[in-house]
Parts: structure tokens; C-alpha cells; sequence
């Protein structure tokens, strides 16, 4: 840990002498955000118009999960609370806080949101800043944290969502091309009945 990120995390960590709207606002985001992210995934597959970026969300967030998981495997850095530093607001236990899950998610979903164009990209943004930030005052993780999930996220995101969409593209590309090939065979077979012109010219005086 650097003496960078050791002075910005307590800057940004709320103390007992904080303003208790600033702990209770980080406290909220910290809990309530995941819950928002989850009813607006919902709704988005629930739509058919949204469906498809809904899974591109989806799909970003569980390769981060998955990443997130690997680097506390493989780089389990401490969180503030097992260095004694700061104060915090909510118990994580002893585990692994290098990168943040919740930020890694949070940008995840924004990115996806960007890569998809849609109209709600700015205001994910927006919330994964909050995130970090909410993080890090209720003091379960360092700014070093926060930042590299930001990265984490973003880049789970541009390898995933664009990889989506060419498997999807290829998809309908096999489907179309099957349904061609059954339209093509409907054309040009014919139906035989064997016996039925020998009968018809036997029958023909």
C-alpha cells in the first residue's frame, strides 16, 4: 500500500465525527444499490425491447464476478479493517478486498451499458462512481480497491459484450442459413410415387 492511497482513504473514510447523512448516503448506495441493479435487470428482460442489452449486462457481471473472484485467489490483499486502519461501517469479515466486487459489478454494467449505446450508460457511470466512493467512506476498501475494480469491470465488459454480439450475429446467421437450405430442398424436390406412371399407361386404351 502506497502512501497515496493510505492518505486518500482517510480522506474519503467517514469517522464517528462525520456527518451522519454522509455515513447513512454511503451506507445506502453501499446496500441499496445492488437491489436497484437487480429490479432494472428484471425489467429489462422482461422487455423485449431491452432484452437483449439485459443480457449483455448480465453477461459482462458474471465474467467480472468471475475475475474478481480469481484475483482474490490469486493477490488476497487486506482489506482496511485487518490493518487496524480507518473505521468501519459495516463487517466484512477477513476476506480479500483487492478488487472491489461491488465496483467491479457496478462498472461492469456501465460499461455494457456503453458498449450497447444505450441511453442509460451516463447514469450507470454515475452510480459506479457513487459505489467507489460509498466503499471506501464506510471503509471496507482501500481507493487502490475501488480503482482497479473500475478497470476490471470496464475491461470485462469490452472483451465480453463485443463477444456477445458476434456469437449472437453468428447464431442468427447459422439460423437463417438452415432455414435457406430447408426453402431450397422444398423447391426443387418432388414427390415420387413408384408404379404410378406404369399404372397410368397401362389404363390408357
Amino acid at each position: 500500500m502506497t502512501d497515496f492511497d493510505l492518505a486518500w482513504f482517510q480522506r474519503i473514510n467517514a469517522s464517528a465525527d462525520s456527518a451522519q447523512w454522509i455515513v447513512h448516503s454511503a451506507l445506502f448506495i453501499s446496500k441499496g444499490l445492488p437491489l436497484v441493479v437487480a429490479a432494472a435487470l428484471a425489467v429489462g428482460f422482461c422487455r423485449r425491447s431491452t432484452r437483449s442489452t439485459a443480457a449483455s449486462v448480465l453477461v459482462a457481471m458474471a465474467v467480472t464476478w468471475c475475475i474478481v473472484h480469481l484475483f482474490h485467489a490469486l493477490v488476497p490483499l487486506p482489506r482496511p479493517a485487518a490493518l487496524n486502519l480507518g473505521t468501519q461501517w459495516i463487517d466484512q469479515g477477513n476476506r480479500p478486498g483487492f478488487p472491489s466486487m461491488h465496483v467491479s459489478v457496478a462498472f461492469a454494467m456501465a460499461s455494457a451499458l456503453w458498449f450497447r449505446h444505450s441511453r442509460w450508460a451516463v447514469v450507470a457511470l454515475l452510480l459506479g462512481v457513487a459505489m467507489a466512493w460509498s466503499r471506501v467512506c464506510i471503509g471496507v476498501h482501500f481507493p487502490r480497491d475501488v480503482l482497479a475494480a473500475a478497470l476490471v469491470g470496464a475491461l470485462a465488459a469490452g472483451f465480453s459484450v463485443p463477444l456477445l454480439q458476434q456469437l449472437k450475429a453468428l447464431a442468427v446467421g447459422a439460423t437463417a442459413l438452415a432455414r435457406r437450405a430447408r426453402a431450397v430442398q422444398g423447391d426443387c424436390g418432388t414427390t415420387l410415387v413408384p408404379g404410378a406412371a406404369v399404372t397410368d399407361a397401362v389404363a390408357r386404351p
